[in-house]
C-alpha cells in the first residue's frame, strides 16, 4: 500500500541517520506500572527492524534491564548498559566492561547505613544484597520485581560492589547526598535516580562514558546515536548523543541539555499508552506523529534546579553533570575516555544547530507505531 511503501522509505531514511537508540527503563521506556507499554514494545521493536541498535541503559542490575531485553525480542548481541554505566554486558550474557566500586569507600559507606539504620542495596556479581527485610527494600521490590538476599553486608569488607543504593524519604536523601559528597568529593559518583534512590558508584564511570564506549565498539559516532531520559544519571548520554532527548517528565536539569523533549502519553494521540511512539519525529507523513519543541539553545551546565530540594538538586547536578563532565579529560581507568572527550557534543549554538537532523519530510521508526489490540499493560 502507499501508507507502507511511505513507512518504509521513511524508516529508511531514519535508518541512515540515526543507528543506535539508548533508553532508559524508569520514567522512560516503562510506564507507572514500571512495565513496558504495548505500544512502547512495538515502537522499539519497529527501531529494531530497521536494522538500529537497541542499547537499554538503567541504573538498575543486569539481569533485571536482561529481562526487558527479552520481552523486546532483542538480539543476543544486543549491549544492555547497566548499573549506570559501571557494566556493559550484551543479551547473551558476554561483558563487555565491568569497573566496581573502589573497595574502601565502599566499606565506609555499608558500616555508617548499618550503624544508622539506613537501608541499603548491595549489587555484587550481579546479586542484590541487603541487610535486614525493610520496607524501604519492599517498596524497591515492588519497583523493579528483584528479591534481594538478606545477609550481614559487613561480610563485603574488603570486596568490591558494583554498586551501592541508598533508599530512604526525599528529605533524607538529600541530606545524606550533601553530606556524601562533602566526604567523598570527586573520588565517587554519587547521585539521585528516583526522589528515594541516592546510588553510589566509581568515580569513572556515567551512562554518557558507557555509551560511547559502546558505540565505538560497534563502529559508530555520536552522531549516529539517539539518546532518552528522564533524570540526572541521563544527562551525561543525553548530551553525548548526537540527539538527545528528554522526557516531559523529565528533571529540569536534563530538560535544559536537551534538544527535544518528548511528549507525556496524554499528548501522544498515536498511542495514549506510549510515550516513545513518536519521540524523534518532526514531521509524520501519516499525520499521527506531533512534532515536540527542539532546544535551539541547550542551557549551560551551571543551570540551578529551583523547588523545596533545589539545594540537594544542584548538589547532584553540579558533580554527576558539570564537574564530572569537565573532569573527563582526566579519566584514567577506561581506555575509551579520549574518545568521549572527542565526541563529546559542545553546549554551544553553534554545535547544536550544526547537529545531522532528520529532513522534514522524514517520519522515523518511532512515528504512530499504535499497540496491538486487546487491553492495555
Amino acid at each position: 500500500s502507499q501508507n507502507g511503501q511511505s513507512r518504509a522509505k521513511d524508516d529508511a531514511i531514519l535508518s541512515d541517520l540515526y543507528r543506535l537508540a539508548a533508553i532508559d527503563l524508569d520514567g522512560t521506556l516503562l510506564g507507572s506500572d514500571h512495565a513496558v507499554s504495548p505500544g512502547n514494545a512495538v515502537a522499539v521493536r519497529r527501531a529494531a527492524s530497521t536494522g538500529a541498535k537497541i542499547v537499554l541503559a538503567s541504573g538498575r542490575q543486569w539481569r533485571t534491564i536482561d529481562a526487558f531485553a527479552g520481552q523486546l525480542g532483542l538480539p543476543s548481541e544486543a549491549p544492555i548498559i547497566a548499573y549506570n554505566g559501571a557494566m556493559i554486558r550484551t543479551h547473551g550474557g558476554e561483558t563487555w566492561f565491568h569497573k566496581p566500586l573502589p573497595a574502601q569507600a565502599s566499606q565506609t559507606i555499608v558500616h555508617y547505613c548499618v550503624a544508622n539504620g539506613y537501608h541499603l542495596n548491595l549489587y555484587h556479581d550481579d546479586t542484590l544484597y541487603v541487610q535486614n527485610d525493610t520496607p524501604w527494600g519492599r517498596l524497591y521490590r515492588e519497583r523493579t520485581g528483584t528479591v534481594p538476599h538478606i545477609t550481614d553486608l559487613t561480610q563485603f569488607d574488603g570486596k568490591e560492589p558494583t554498586k551501592l543504593l541508598l533508599i530512604d524519604t526525599l528529605e533524607t536523601t538529600n541530606r545524606l547526598l550533601i553530606r556524601f559528597q562533602a566526604e567523598f568529593g570527586p573520588s565517587l559518583y554519587i547521585t539521585k535516580t528516583e526522589d528515594e534512590f541516592l546510588e553510589f558508584m566509581d568515580p569513572d564511570i556515567s551512562k554518557g562514558v558507557a555509551l560511547a564506549q559502546t558505540a565505538e565498539r560497534l563502529g559508530l559516532t555520536a552522531a549516529q546515536c539517539v539518546a532518552f531520559g528522564d533524570s540526572y544519571n541521563d544527562l551525561s548520554m543525553v548530551e553525548w548523543a548526537g540527539m538527545g532527548i528528554a522526557m516531559e517528565n523529565a528533571r529540569p536539569e536534563l530538560k535544559g541539555v536537551a534538544q527535544r523533549i518528548a511528549p507525556t502519553a496524554a499528548r501522544d494521540p498515536c498511542t495514549t499508552p506510549s510515550r516513545l511512539a513518536s519521540i524523534i519525529s518532526v514531521t509524520s507523513s501519516s499525520g499521527c506523529s506531533q512534532a515536540f519543541p527542539a532546544r535551539s539553545t541547550p542551557a549551560l551546565l551551571t543551570h540551578t534546579p529551583t523547588g523545596p530540594s533545589s539545594e540537594a538538586a544542584a548538589a547532584t547536578f553540579r558533580w554527576s553533570a558539570a564537574t564530572r563532565a569537565s573532569g573527563l579529560s582526566s579519566r584514567r581507568t577506561t581506555s575509551h575516555s579520549s574518545s568521549w572527550n572527542k565526541k563529546r557534543p559542545s553546549s554551544s549554538p553553534t554545535r547544536a544547530a550544526s547537529r545531522r537532523r532528520p529532513p522534514a519530510s522524514a517520519s522515523p521508526f518511532w512515528s504512530c507505531a499504535r499497540p496491538p489490540s486487546g487491553p492495555k499493560a
